[in-house]
């Protein structure tokens, strides 16, 4: 599976280290803020793309899918953005700045049939998502993490898959974004 990243700082280079242990993913393009850090992190890890640009990336052939570690201003803008190139995303949580805008991102994903996840840490990744539903009181992080994962779980807006340390394959993956997209 080819992907793209869009972020080259601390969250982008976790999301590439991950990639490395996940047999059949290839990184092919990086869509970062400034010129020097993108590039330098595009040759460190040996991504043939980089640009400052993500309508750049999302030009690159092959690739179906983005991964969004950018700011937090900017998720909703470029999630709408990927998926209505016809690119899947995967958007590093908080997925938007307001209600309104993770809304759209929902809207938008259900229009154009791509699969929308919002990137967490723990245990689960949610394949589909209701700001609404995640909405918690702050508690300690992977407390918060998991309140938000089950009431999503519960008012059956989502489904969760526990993951492992054990990388998942890229077929697996892609089995999972099909299963997801038939719903």
């Amino acid at each position: 599976m080819k992907v793209g990243l869009a972020g080259q700082g601390a969250f982008g280079i976790k999301h590439l280290e991950a990639i490395q242990a996940i047999p059949g993913i290839e990184v092919i393009t990086l869509a970062g803020g400034r010129p020097a850090g993108t590039e330098e992190v595009a040759k460190k890890w040996k991504i043939p793309h980089w640009t400052t640009n993500l309508t750049d990336s999302l030009k690159q052939p092959g690739l179906e899918a983005m991964i969004l570690a950018s700011p937090t201003q900017v998720h909703a803008k470029q999630a709408i953005e990927t998926m209505r190139a016809g690119k899947h995303v995967l958007i590093e949580i908080p997925i938007a700045d307001t209600l309104a805008d993770s809304e759209e991102i929902q809207h938008v994903a259900q229009q154009t049939g791509v699969i929308a996840m919002g990137g967490y840490n723990t245990f689960c990744e949610i394949l589909s998502f209701d700001k609404r539903a995640l909405i918690v009181p702050r508690t300690k992080p992977r407390l918060e993490q998991y309140i938000r994962a089950a009431r999503a779980q519960e008012l059956g807006l989502v489904r969760m898959s526990r993951l492992s340390v054990i990388p998942v394959p890229a077929e697996q993956w892609k089995r999972l974004l099909k299963m997801a997209s038939k719903e």
